[in-house]
């Protein structure tokens, strides 16, 4: 029999540990078991393990623990962790009797479903960077080789320690791989002659998102802007304060991957600690909802739409545009062309006034975001300075129940629009059917003229419809209704 210090440790103790009980007539150990007979540990992990002495009211509770290859496992007050792969035994033994459970521990490498290659991005000619990679779930190990792409001399990799050096100014990629090639990545790497290092930047990104999806952040994209403009150090960090509504996942090669999770509003962070240099922060507020974020705008009302196309005339014409937001935070807009649409028209907040004759466009964006756009197109026409209708006599006669269409003739045709306000009297009732245009092929060729539906009343008597151009009120047109049966 082998006899180690083990065996002569808790030989000594176990019998104190008797003689005690015998001399004060305490209640003996008579046996211990393990919560568990076998687990299995992902390399760098712990798992718990508890003894169970019979019977439980035995006076001594003191057990120890040993592992039979720490190498593998080690094991402290029943916590066993993994230390590298393979298979050994766990062992608690008491005290008093020296009773022993046993419980198989399996260590296993927990293979990677992603990698994280952390350095900076950006070197400096003659300079050296460490790399390390980093993996996802965060237990998990693979040995990988790091390779260069291209034989372009723009750097040289020491893959032993780790270490890449800037050799000339230049743009390159390495690869690194797993060696059972089940992840590959290609990395961006930039030598420059002297880093030009930022004094502030800003993310000009949305601020409403939809949940379930997500957006990729890169420092070299147009979403990023620095300053100054040709700054060439770009190394960034994000932080969410609620992960749970916006995770942050590093990609790597200064890449973020931002994921919108769950309805609900938190905090991103964006810093830049350039080595020389003070370091910068800039934090938003950002929306996460349960539908797509929109903005548009209402263009149902025919007497000033027609299609996307608001119509206006010169001169006192105005327009109150109606915004519809949709999973938006701030129910507000912003204008992105003002310059291009201020020859023709004027906006003060949401009313469009008309200034000369021609034809632009005018387009928005939602507040805080810049994906969420929209636009109208705007037609400022000549004011309408004549007025003919198809029916112009005195009298019409109309029987109960029956209906009557004029045509209403706007001039000049081809340069003006018939808007018109309506007022009746008596048994009559009348409305404008048709749309803004009859026919519109391009703004030099159009129908401008409009239908005019007068309806009787089912009783016999008389009444008035008037109309009044609401863009030119002096021209206006009353008609006279007689009802007979």
């Amino acid at each position: 029999m082998r006899i180690n210090a083990f065996t002569i440790v808790i030989t000594i103790a176990a019998l104190l540990a008797s003689a005690s009980c015998k001399d004060s007539g305490d209640v003996a150990v008579k046996g211990v078991s393990l919560s568990e007979t076998a687990i299995t540990l992902p390399m760098g992990t712990t798992k718990e393990l508890t003894a169970k002495i019979v019977p439980k009211k035995a006076a001594n509770q003191n057990v120890i623990w040993e592992s039979a290859d720490k190498g593998i496992a080690t094991v402290n007050n029943g916590v066993v962790k993994g230390i590298k792969d393979g298979t050994t035994i766990v062992t608690v033994t008491t005290l008093d009797g020296f009773f022993s459970a046993e419980c198989q521990v399996t260590v296993a490498t927990v293979k990677p479903e992603k990698m994280v290659f952390h350095s900076d991005y950006t070197i400096e000619v003659g300079q050296t960077k460490s790399y390390y990679l980093t993996w996802v779930p965060e237990n998990a190990d693979m040995a990988y080789s790091v390779s260069a792409l291209y034989n372009d001399g723009i750097i040289e990799l020491d893959e032993e320690n780790r270490l890449i050096k800037g050799l000339k100014a230049g743009t390159t990629q390495i690869k690194v791989r797993t060696f059972d090639n089940s992840l590959e990545k290609n990395i961006g790497i930039r030598v420059v002659e002297k880093a030009i290092y930022p004094t502030d930047f800003m993310i000009q990104m949305d601020h409403d998102y939809q949940a379930g999806t997500s957006v990729r952040l890169n420092a070299w994209s147009s979403t990023m802007k620095w300053e100054p403009e040709d700054a060439n150090y770009r190394e960034f960090n994000i932080k969410s304060d609620d992960e749970s509504i916006i995770s942050v996942e590093y990609e790597g090669a200064n890449i973020y991957i931002l994921s919108f999770l769950k309805a609900g509003k938190t905090n991103l962070v964006f810093t830049v600690n350039p080595p020389s240099g003070k370091s910068i922060l800039r934090m938003g507020e950002f929306y996460v909802h349960a539908g797509a974020p929109k903005l548009s705008i209402d263009k149902s009302d025919k007497d000033y739409w027609y299609g996307s196309s608001l119509i206006l005339i010169p001169g006192g014409s105005t327009y109150t545009l109606n915004f519809l937001y949709e999973n938006l935070y701030h129910n507000d807009f912003a204008v992105t062309n003002a310059d291009v649409f201020a020859k023709y028209v004027k906006l003060d907040g949401k009313k469009v006034t008309a200034t000369q004759v021609g034809s632009t466009n005018m387009s928005f964006r939602a507040k805080d975001n810049y994906s969420y756009t929209t636009s109208a197109g705007v037609r400022v026409m000549e004011k309408p300075t004549n007025l003919a209708v198809s029916n112009d006599n005195s009298l019409i006669e109309l029987k109960k129940g029956a209906s009557a269409n004029i045509g209403l003739y706007t001039y000049p045709r081809n340069g003006t629009v018939g808007r018109f306000d309506i007022k009746t009297t008596g048994y009559v009732t009348a409305e404008i059917t048709s749309s803004l245009f009859r026919t519109w092929s391009s703004f030099s060729s159009f129908d401008n003229t409009r239908t005019l539906v007068i309806k009787a009343g089912n009783y016999v008597g008389t009444g008035t419809v008037t109309i009044t151009n609401k863009d030119n009120p002096s021209l206006a047109h009353t008609f006279n209704i007689k009802i007979i049966n």
